[in-house]
This record gives C-alpha cells, sequence and structure tokens, in this order.
C-alpha cells in the first residue's frame, strides 16, 4: 500500500511541475508574440536563465571532478586536517599529561602548513628572542 501511495504522490508531483512549466512556456511565448514592448524584458530574462543553467552544469561539472579526483587518491581513508588536529591533542595529552593551550593549537596548526625546516627557523628565531 505505501508503495502505490508512493508511486502516485510521485506521478502527481510529476504533471503538475510539467504542466506549471509548460504553461510558463505558453505564457511567455504569448506575451512575446502579442506584446511587442515585452519583447527585450523577455529576452533579456530567457538570457539570464541561460547563463544561470550554464553555470550549474560548470559547478556540476566542477563538482563531479573534485569527488572523482577524492575517491580515485591512493589512501582510501586519509583523515581531514580537523581529524589530526584533533588527534595530536588527545596524543598531546596523553603524553605531557597536560591540556595544551588554544594558542599553542592554533601556532602548531599554523605552522605545520609549512616545510619542517621552516618551522625550526621559526622557532629558533621566537627562541633568539625570548
Amino acid at each position: 500500500m505505501g508503495e502505490f501511495l508512493y508511486l502516485i504522490m510521485t506521478t502527481v508531483i510529476t504533471v503538475f511541475l510539467f504542466i506549471v512549466v509548460v504553461g510558463l512556456i505558453g505564457w511567455t511565448a504569448t506575451t512575446y508574440i502579442v506584446k511587442t514592448n515585452s519583447k527585450e524584458f523577455i529576452k533579456e530574462e530567457l538570457k539570464n536563465i541561460l547563463d544561470i543553467c550554464k553555470m550549474l552544469f560548470v559547478s556540476f561539472k566542477s563538482l563531479i571532478g573534485g569527488l572523482i579526483k577524492a575517491w580515485s587518491s591512493s589512501d582510501p581513508f586519509e583523515e581531514t586536517s580537523l581529524e589530526s588536529d584533533v588527534l595530536e591533542v588527545v596524543e598531546a595529552v596523553e603524553t605531557m599529561g597536560v591540556v595544551p593551550s588554544v594558542e599553542e593549537v592554533e601556532q602548531d596548526t599554523e605552522l605545520s602548513q609549512f616545510s619542517p625546516e621552516l618551522v625550526e627557523a621559526i622557532t629558533e628565531e621566537e627562541e633568539k628572542v625570548a
């Protein structure tokens, strides 16, 4: 019974949307032909709709490309940066027995984007200044 009701509701919604789209196309075509002063406005709006559809297509294409790239990486279970940050904090608490400050965590996160040699040089310069 539930599948039958689902099928009927899906069909009704699809038919309704089809009628609305066909009605809008007919109304637009009739207005374009009958009302000559509306032609420029209708052309501009149809051009805007076409541009939006093109942008939507490009966005879908980009999304699909990104998803394919993400799923074709060599490590299927790679950690996100948030997960790795949380794991670093947990490891620090376990090894040191103290909770690191927010500034230390933020600094470590910011420095992790650079090469280890550059991080070492920055740390040495900070120690010299202190």
